[in-house]
């Protein structure tokens, strides 16, 4: 996953079922995949941040490591999507200037992003 930009997918999420059941999730990541709800620019941008902090957790821990890490937080430890470890940390990135290359699946082509807050 470090060798290659993330792979970002805008689509529609209204009926899209993620981690702990949300339904109409505005992003989530899978692997190297980001898919993102269509929105204005400021959300876009913060759920980028926040599912690209995710795929770098990915990225270290491999997918299937941050898979189960994510999990034990979750069902062993019992914290809730609030408590989660993984997700305060992507929180706490959210609104952090940024400037990465991504695959946009929807034109098939590199695209270089820049956002400041």
């Amino acid at each position: 996953m470090l060798n290659a930009p993330p792979i970002v997918i805008e689509k529609d999420l209204t009926e899209t079922r993620v981690a702990y059941g949300f339904v109409g999730a505005a992003g989530y990541s899978l692997g190297p995949l980001i898919y993102i709800n269509p929105t204005d620019d400021p959300t876009w941008h913060r759920v980028l941040r926040h599912e690209y902090q995710h795929y770098m957790q990915g990225a270290v821990l491999t997918p299937l490591g941050f898979g189960a890490a994510y999990s034990f937080d979750h069902y062993i430890i019992g914290h809730g999507y609030n408590e989660n470890w993984f997700e305060l940390d992507a929180e706490r990135v959210e609104r952090d200037d940024y400037e990465l290359n991504i695959f946009y699946w929807n034109t098939k082509e590199i695209l270089h992003i820049e956002w400041e807050w």
